[in-house]
This record gives C-alpha cells, sequence and structure tokens, in this order.
C-alpha cells in the first residue's frame, strides 16, 4: 500500500559557497544540507525512507537539470530528516545564479512526488558574493585548483583550466573566457590566457 506523504521542508545550509576560505582550507566537497519535515496522515513520521532529488530551473513544469540525487535510509524521526545532497548530479550549470527549485520525491511502493517544490534560497555568505561561482578543476593531477569566475553569467573557461580567475566584465556576445591556466610546472607562454 502506498502511503500519502505530505511535506513541510527548508533548507538549512547551502554550502554552495567554494570561494574565499576555501582556498586556503583546501577544496570543498559539492554537498549541501536539506532539512525538512515528512508527515503522514496528519502525523510525523518514524521511519526509514528513500529521497530522490532533483533540480528545477521553475516552480511547477520547467525543466530538471543535470540528473537525480537518490538517498537511502533517510532516518525520519518524528518527522524531521536531514540530507547532505550531493549538487554535483545536477551538473555545472545547476547553481549559476539563476532561481532554482527542488524537486523530492519518497519511495514507498512507487515514487511520490513531493509537493510543492522548493525554492533554493541562498546562505547569507554568499549573498555578499553577487556573480561570483566558483567551477572545480576538471584537471585530475591538480585538484585543488579552482576556477573563480565573476560577472557575466556566459564568461568561462575552457576544459581543463586550472586556477584560473576572471574578475568580471563580459556581456552576451562578447564573454570573458580563460583558454588556459598558469600552473605552476607551466611557463606563461606555455598557457596563454585572454
Amino acid at each position: 500500500m502506498q502511503r500519502n506523504y505530505k511535506h513541510i521542508c527548508w533548507l538549512a545550509a547551502i554550502g554552495l559557497l567554494w570561494a574565499g576560505p576555501a582556498f586556503v582550507l583546501g577544496q570543498m566537497d559539492t554537498n549541501f544540507t536539506y532539512q525538512g519535515q515528512l508527515i503522514e496522515a496528519g502525523e510525523p513520521v518514524t521511519d526509514l525512507v528513500t529521497m530522490r532529488f532533483s533540480l528545477w530551473n521553475a516552480a511547477s513544469s520547467g525543466s530538471q537539470l543535470g540528473s537525480d540525487y537518490t538517498a537511502s535510509s533517510v532516518d525520519v524521526v518524528d518527522g524531521l530528516f536531514t540530507v547532505q545532497v550531493d549538487s554535483a548530479n545536477f551538473g555545472a550549470s545547476g547553481f549559476n545564479g539563476d532561481p532554482r527549485w527542488l524537486e523530492i520525491e519518497v519511495y514507498d511502493a512507487g515514487w511520490q512526488t513531493l509537493s510543492p517544490r522548493q525554492p533554493i534560497t541562498p546562505a547569507p555568505y554568499a549573498l555578499a558574493l553577487p556573480g561570483l561561482r566558483t567551477e572545480p578543476s576538471t584537471d585530475a593531477a591538480f585538484p585543488e585548483g579552482p576556477i573563480v569566475i565573476g560577472g557575466f553569467s556566459g564568461n568561462s573557461t575552457t576544459h581543463g583550466v586550472v586556477g584560473a580567475t576572471i574578475a568580471g566584465g563580459g556581456i552576451p556576445g562578447y564573454p570573458n573566457r580563460a583558454l588556459g591556466d598558469f600552473r605552476p610546472d607551466l611557463r606563461a607562454t606555455d598557457t596563454p590566457c585572454i
């Protein structure tokens, strides 16, 4: 028999800020914390459940970004639960500053979609850095080299670039792009950056 779940949810802390102290302390992972409350027939649930999270570009309808993240054996006690959601599943364009919503499903003899989708809101420290985003290094030899990009959302780097910084600027049709990096093992003449 399929349960009919109701939920009241909130985002605890969006751990998506990789800038600032992250450079000093080491590369952060891509997880963020999601906390919520699961209610069934007006009563808080106490059970182990499987949940599936997906990222969307609209509160209803819209397009899914990236792939689903499934969390097994989520411990729900008196209706309350906490899940570490890996945002890497949502793709490179998942968190680019545009509005996003999290859709949550609970498995019980089939997937049941909880409604409504939950808006993703920024952590207070992230608000201090409008227009700034980071991307992880795609070079396995230099995983500690995050890329910092500011300004226009179309600013980008070429695959394999390590440790680049785009300080801002750029407009539609004229984005700023980093085509090479400045790894310590290469001379500047080997790695043009425009």
